[in-house]
C-alpha cells in the first residue's frame, strides 16, 4: 500500500466506517508509516473509534505527526479502564519527550495492572539508559 499512496488515502477515507476493527487500526498504522501530508487528519478520524485497540494504535501514530496533540490525548487517557490504553499513553509521553512523563511513571508504579507496572519499569530503564 505504501507504493500506492492514492489508493491508501482512498481506503483510509472509507475505513473509518468499516465494520472490522482490525482493518481500521491497520489502516491507521499504515497511514503513520506512509507519512503522507494527509496522514494526521486521517489518523484523527480513528482516535475516537468505538474500539479501544483502534483508538490506542491511532494515538501512537498521531504522536509522530502531532506530539502536543497526542500528549494531551495521552494524559486524558491515563485513567482509562483499559490497561493497554494506559500503557499506550505512557509510551506516547515517552515518545514525545513529555515533561509530564515522570509524574505519570511515578503515578502508575502501583497500577493495578501488572502489565502497566512492567511498562513503567521498562520506560524508566529506557530513560536512564
Amino acid at each position: 500500500m505504501l507504493q500506492y499512496p492514492g489508493l491508501l488515502l482512498a481506503i483510509a477515507r472509507h475505513a473509518v466506517d468499516f465494520p472490522d476493527w482490525n482493518a481500521r487500526w491497520q489502516i491507521a498504522v499504515t497511514l503513520g508509516k506512509a507519512k503522507l501530508p494527509e496522514s494526521p487528519d486521517l489518523i484523527r478520524a480513528f482516535i475516537t473509534d468505538e474500539e479501544e485497540n483502534v483508538r490506542r494504535r491511532s494515538l501512537m501514530e498521531l504522536a509522530e505527526f502531532c506530539p502536543e496533540e497526542a500528549e494531551a490525548i495521552a494524559i486524558a487517557g491515563m485513567d482509562e479502564e483499559f490497561e493497554y490504553t494506559r500503557i499506550a499513553a505512557l509510551h506516547v509521553l515517552f515518545r514525545v519527550n513529555s515533561d509530564r512523563l515522570e509524574y505519570f511513571l511515578q503515578r502508575h508504579e502501583d497500577d493495578p495492572s501488572e502489565y502497566v507496572r512492567k511498562n513503567v519499569a521498562e520506560l524508566k530503564t529506557r530513560r536512564a539508559g
